[in-house]
């Protein structure tokens, strides 16, 4: 069977996929939902055969991801224990961000994150969680505008070593996924694209190569739902 998304412009192929595997995982009401919240929205228009509407269904009746090779190759990394001081002032950090991604309060953050490098992949670790609980689309937005102050500003060095990129990567999938998905219910519209830009731009960058660019899209839409610990507890 011909590739019907081979034509389309990347982003709308990748919303299509997106859409078509959370409707496999939580049933046509969801379908039903989005539609109700972006009847006017041109980037959902393949709902309402619009372009794309053919992939659409054509993704629809698709054989279902392959689970084990994508789980086998991004696992959920380990959480690593912070000081309760650590915690303390990651929390803060976060709680700046509920209602504004102002530059001061990025610029902040990633200063206190670059203070505390050598715990970098502890506190992407619970940035990973706490993601998971924060209660609006906008707040879980401006988390990821925090991460991509810090993974960009490291890029521009040209450091060689990249500490803070390495630590923050194999993280970057699931603090994406929460992200996503409730971007994807928001009545706004502009939020999913929002992520997906900022996907695009670490790959422009040279944070991700276009390959590992692809893992974040199908581990955030994969069929299962993962448990996270609640802020605090963590592995060791």
């Amino acid at each position: 069977m011909a590739d019907l998304g081979a034509m389309l412009a990347p982003d709308l192929r990748k919303r299509i996929e997106i859409m078509a595997d959370h409707i496999a995982r939580n049933g046509s009401d969801f379908e039903t939902t989005v539609k109700q919240k972006n009847a006017s929205n041109p980037q959902f228009s393949f709902l309402y055969s619009g372009e794309g509407a053919e992939y659409y269904q054509q993704v629809q009746g698709a054989p279902p991801v392959e689970l084990a090779d994508v789980l086998r190759r991004w696992k959920e990394p380990q959480v690593l224990a912070l000081t309760p001081e650590v915690e303390r002032q990651l929390h803060g950090v976060l709680a700046s961000l509920e209602h504004m991604a102002s530059r001061d309060a990025i610029k902040s953050g990633r200063l206190w994150i670059e203070c505390n490098s050598a715990l970098a992949p502890h506190i992407a670790g619970h940035i990973m969680v706490r993601v998971s609980f924060l209660s609006t689309c906008a707040h879980r937005l401006h988390v990821l505008y925090l991460v991509h102050d810090l993974l960009q500003t490291e890029a521009a060095r040209k450091d060689a070593h990249a500490p803070l990129v390495r630590a923050f990567k194999p993280y970057l999938p699931w603090i994406l996924r929460p992200c996503y998905q409730l971007a994807l219910q928001s009545p706004q519209g502009d939020e999913t694209s929002r992520v997906l830009r900022l996907v695009q731009l670490w790959v422009d960058r040279g944070i991700l190569s276009a390959q590992e660019a692809q893992a974040p899209y199908r581990v955030y839409v994969l069929r299962f739902s993962t448990e996270h610990p609640h802020p605090g507890s963590s592995n060791t």
